[in-house]
């Protein structure tokens, strides 16, 4: 799933095949982990995660960080570094987080630009 993934990063980018594929790499650790609670919430889970991609990848250097944090993951988990697995993941969704709030306040300001206004008001 990984090397597919990773395979789908090169331009020119199918954004649309990426999310697929980054749900595959997803899904792959759900299935290894068995765990009971992400089985469960996965539908949701996904759901979100796309929504994120769509927001986040498209951000200037994310889509690279991306890539290395799946990598670190994948690499941890094939080590059975549960510690380092962890870690990487929280990298992951921390960097994923950060790049969103960027985009939305970049967002916000562009709006509020075109609007006439500041973000102060």
């Amino acid at each position: 799933a990984l090397e597919a993934e990773q395979a789908a990063r090169r331009p020119p980018i199918d954004f649309d095949g990426l999310a697929k594929l980054d749900a595959a790499f997803h899904l792959s650790i759900v299935e290894g982990a068995e765990n009971r609670f992400l089985h469960r919430t996965l539908g949701v889970l996904q759901e979100m995660l796309a929504a994120g991609m769509k927001t986040t990848l498209r951000v200037p250097g994310r889509l690279e960080a991306s890539a290395r944090d799946h990598q670190e993951i994948f690499q941890a988990i094939s080590d059975g570094d549960e510690a380092g697995a962890r870690a990487a993941a929280e990298r992951h969704i921390r960097g994923a987080r950060d790049a969103a709030r960027a985009q939305i306040h970049d967002e916000d300001a562009a709006q509020a630009h075109a609007s006439g206004a500041t973000l102060a008001e």
